[in-house]
């Protein structure tokens, strides 16, 4: 069997650069990879492994950044030390010429190049800042995590008196996917979903909740109340992928309202609350205001949390003000949390 072997160099300090260029597999500006610190080059080893036919093996929401730095090679380098009278020959057999000829000294000099670094940034235990009060967030593999309290918050979970839901809803958590939005944004709506639950829900919580994102399509990720525990329904989130698509808030609405509480047919007060809440910082490309109204008359409650820049269609989605949590900064949008969990049981019936 014929055996294919891959040779990937990280740098962190070298200086014959063409060496490695030389032992590298080609094409060799994917497998030779400058580190600028010694942390970063365990990081930029998984930046080549997960961008190589090698290993496929890296989480959906790691991606791999590209930035500016420079590579140091030493080199020997000619450098004019002053003039001294040398004797050069002439045209005449009988003649000689002086003149003052250049000289030179030679040293070894560190010389800087421009190139290319490499970071690979995944999803991590603590990204959704689990502890509260100036708790400290450690983790423990890919997905746990204890948090370090300070004394008057020890023996708390997330070093925080649990919030709790006592009412009996079902929540379905709408995350836009789309390119408007942006990766990080959709990263920091998963951190906030991911939050909720580990703060808010119980085990004997009457709560059951959903995920589901939108761009093009809706794509219920998580089903309401489909997940064994909390810890199974954070895992499940990782899953939920960026699409980077158009921005379709309007179509996604009205299919929520179809299907994205499933097929039960409870009507009446055997039925729970059915909660919308719509986590979205791009305004739709599609008109919102018919879906909305579709979605609130098939009795859903629409909540909102979204940047200053949607407020106003968050207001047209939701009805009203009231329905909708504007956050100015990530930190400020893991604040909304008890205002969230305040809101879902103590809203009326739309």
């Amino acid at each position: 069997m014929l055996m294919t072997i891959v040779i990937i160099i990280i740098v962190v300090v070298f200086d014959k650069w063409e060496e490695l260029h030389m032992l590298a597999s080609e094409p060799r500006e994917q497998h030779v990879l400058l580190a600028e610190q010694v942390e970063d080059a365990t990081n930029g080893l998984f930046s080549a492994l997960s961008s190589s036919a090698v290993c496929v093996g890296a989480s959906p929401d790691c991606r791999v950044e590209t930035h500016p730095c420079e590579r140091r090679t030493l080199e020997m380098v000619r450098e004019p030390a002053g003039h001294a009278l040398c004797w050069r020959g002439s045209r005449q057999t009988d003649a000689v010429l002086a003149a003052l000829c250049p000289f030179y000294s030679w040293k070894r000099v560190f010389l800087s190049h421009p190139t290319t670094c490499y970071r690979t940034t995944c999803p991590g235990p603590c990204d959704s800042q689990p502890c509260q009060n100036g708790g400290t967030c450690v983790p423990e593999g890919l997905d746990r995590y204890r948090c370090l309290c300070p004394l008057a918050f020890r023996g708390e979970a997330h070093c925080a008196p649990k919030l709790s839901l006592a009412c009996r809803i079902d929540v379905l958590f709408l995350l836009d996917t789309s390119a408007g939005t942006t990766l990080e944004g959709f990263l920091r709506a998963k951190a906030f979903v991911k939050r909720f639950a580990q703060v808010v829900l119980s085990e004997d919580s009457p709560v059951r909740v959903g995920v589901a994102g939108y761009s093009r399509e809706l794509v219920v990720a998580v089903p309401v109340g489909e997940y064994q525990d909390v810890p199974d329904l954070v895992r499940s989130l990782d899953s939920i992928p960026f699409s980077g698509g158009p921005t379709l808030t309007g179509s996604a609405l009205q299919q929520v309202a179809e299907r994205g509480f499933g097929s039960a047919t409870r009507t009446g007060q055997d039925r729970p609350r059915r909660v919308v809440v719509l986590l979205t910082e791009s305004r739709s490309q599609d008109e919102v205001a018919g879906p909305a109204r579709h979605a609130r008359a098939r009795e859903l409650l629409l909540l909102g949390v979204g940047s200053e820049a949607v407020r106003a269609e968050l207001e047209e989605i939701t009805g009203s003000p009231e329905h909708v949590m504007v956050y100015t900064d990530p930190q400020d949008l893991f604040n909304q949390i008890p205002e969230l969990q305040g809101r879902l049981c103590s809203q009326r019936q739309p």
